[in-house]
């Protein structure tokens, strides 16, 4: 932060814009500063300095958004599932190519559980849900129809993508 010359009222006002240079010593003539009179204070940021710290901070979140999806970092969310399960069955058949889900909502979250350490896999189980979604699939060979879809994780913490017809 900048220092601001703060002048004693007992000495003389110096030219507009004056800034002691760097070593400089006042005239002993001048006497002494007031007591407890402080020489040099924080000069006040300018109001584009604000503006800069904010646009820094907006940029900084932006990044560490970009890093967070880049390295998995981000919630799992119906819509991040959607994505995976449309370019998972891209190669499928026809019946079984998911082209898009709409209407999706959450059935169960535990990604806490993983997220702390504490996630477990059912007894008799490779996998256990840790986001299920279900939504309105439309399938490549043109019908529609009621759709589960999220993640899996293993007793490793291991992510898989799913997809299942309802009913």
């Amino acid at each position: 932060m900048a220092r601001k010359f703060n002048r004693p009222p007992n000495w003389p006002v110096p030219p507009q814009g004056w800034k002691p240079p760097r070593g400089w010593e006042p005239d002993p003539a001048w006497g002494p500063p007031p007591s407890g009179w402080v020489l040099y204070t924080r000069a006040p940021m300018p109001a584009w300095g604000w503006w800069l710290i904010a646009l820094g901070v907006v940029l900084l979140l932006v990044l560490w958004s970009a890093v967070e999806k880049a390295l998995g970092l981000a919630p799992l969310t119906c819509e991040s599932a959607i994505d995976e399960v449309v370019a998972m069955t891209a190669g499928q058949p026809a019946s079984g190519q998911v082209l898009d889900i709409t209407d999706a909502s959450f059935l169960e979250d535990r990604q806490d559980e993983l997220d702390d350490g504490v996630f477990t896999v059912a007894a008799g189980r490779e996998t256990d849900e840790v986001l299920v979604c279900r939504g309105a699939g439309e399938w490549g060979d043109g019908s529609y129809g009621a759709i589960e879809f999220g993640y899996t994780a293993d007793a490793a913490g291991n992510l898989f993508t799913y997809v299942a017809p309802v009913g």
